[in-house]
């Protein structure tokens, strides 16, 4: 038995080859990731007038500018880790997910610094009516949409790539809601960033639901 079947495994991996980079994750990545940028900015657009900053600073200027600087980049890092993962690969889930992830932390841990030390005088007139709940309403279609979009891909762990989806998707949320409302760290941290990593949450367990239909297809 285990001849034959050492025989049958041979001949079916005789015609196998590598593939380095499998798909094009890179290019179907950026559609997704532009798409959902503009479809948060014409969310916020349509629910509310983006406030005009008062610069007292260069240092403010500075800081305000590293956060949205680590945003963009803390977006695009978990917009390739979850496309990325959604290809069956070697090696543990959690080590191709762990750069995205650290930026996350560092994005929202420079945030909570900021509660000692705020970049900007707060204006309370800035804040918008509701804005946890703008964020899970944008970032929730764009998780579909991209949930839809890594499916064929036959993702082996649905529920990181759904949670790296979602947190993608609530961090393009978060990360634009911060020149759309109130700045204030504490406020960023407890409406914005709370929710966008909801997001998350609700991403690993739609995650989990697409991989349970794959397996069945």
């Amino acid at each position: 038995m285990n001849r034959t079947r050492s025989a049958l495994i041979a001949e079916l991996v005789a015609d196998t080859r590598v593939i380095e980079r499998p798909g094009r994750t890179e290019r179907v990545a950026l559609m997704w990731l532009v798409c959902t940028c503009v479809w948060t900015a014409l969310g916020l657009m349509l629910t509310g007038v983006f406030p005009t900053r008062a610069w007292a600073t260069s240092a403010a200027i500075s800081r305000y500018g590293l956060e949205i600087a680590l945003g963009v980049a803390t977006v695009v890092a978990l917009t390739q880790a979850a496309f990325s993962t959604a290809i069956p690969q070697p090696g543990p889930m959690w080590r191709r997910a762990a750069p995205a992830l650290a930026l996350l932390t560092a994005w929202i841990a420079l945030h909570a610094s900021g509660t000692i030390d705020p970049a900007l005088a707060p204006a309370m007139s800035d804040k918008r009516a509701h804005c946890s709940i703008q964020i899970l309403l944008i970032a929730a279609p764009a998780l579909a949409v991209g949930l839809f979009m890594i499916k064929r891909w036959w993702p082996l762990d649905g529920a990181w790539s759904g949670a790296l989806l979602g947190l993608a998707a609530g961090s393009a949320a978060v990360m634009l809601m911060q020149v759309a409302c109130l700045y204030l760290p504490a406020h960023i941290v407890l409406y914005h960033f709370l929710p966008g990593v909801g997001v998350g949450l609700l991403g690993a367990g739609l995650g989990a639901a697409v991989l349970r239909s794959v397996e069945r297809a």
